[in-house]
């Protein structure tokens, strides 16, 4: 009986070892040393399964980190503006998807660079120069639905941890990916390859 408690142990161990190897040594491994889910100083606990108190709480907090709120169609607006050569918007504005880099590739926003709120290092690799630029004025950043919090947790995480951004440089897209989809279907741009 021993003995089996032993080997188990030891099989356990074996594979906690093998498992954390693979982690480190694979590309897109798991930081293991990132706090994933951060809680801010002004976190706000919406209601559970409430869609209209959780938006309405993230909006609030949005709006209390020094963020603006960005609706569909004032996005709209952006987006066709930059699509306009005339208008000399492409260095001063960006647009920032903070879903997966999957997701990003299955469909975006036109213009929209991909920065993967969970794979951030690996993003800012290419993001950084844009965001560092000095004509950069205002970024724009969305995630999947009005509910869902990666792009308020990446807004602050380049704002108040990274310091890549100011907060009046940030609005946020608080409908994402979701309300971009619903409203303006037309509009969706798909990675190349």
């Amino acid at each position: 009986m021993l003995r089996t408690i032993l080997e188990a142990v030891l099989f356990l161990a074996l594979a906690s070892g093998l498992g954390l190897l693979a982690n480190a040594v694979h590309v897109a491994g798991i930081d293991l040393q990132k706090d994933y889910f951060p809680q801010g100083p002004l976190e706000v606990v919406p209601p559970e399964g409430d869609p209209e108190a959780e938006s309405e709480a993230i909006r609030r907090e949005i709006e209390e980190l020094g963020f603006q709120v960005l609706d569909t169609e004032e996005l709209h607006q952006w987006v066709l503006d930059l699509q306009d050569p005339a208008m000399g918007l492409q260095d001063t504005v960006v647009i920032l998807d903070g879903r997966r880099r999957s997701a990003w590739e299955a469909g975006h926003v036109p213009g929209a660079l991909s920065c993967d709120r969970y794979q951030l290092d690996r993003a800012l690799e290419e993001l950084e120069p844009v965001l560092r630029s000095p004509e950069l004025m205002m970024a724009i950043i969305y995630c999947a639905s009005r509910t869902c919090e990666d792009a308020l947790f990446l807004a602050r995480e380049l704002v108040y941890e990274r310091g890549l951004l100011s907060a009046d440089q940030v609005q946020v897209f608080l409908g994402g990916w979701q309300a971009w989809e619903e409203a303006h279907p037309e509009l969706i741009e798909r990675a190349e390859g």
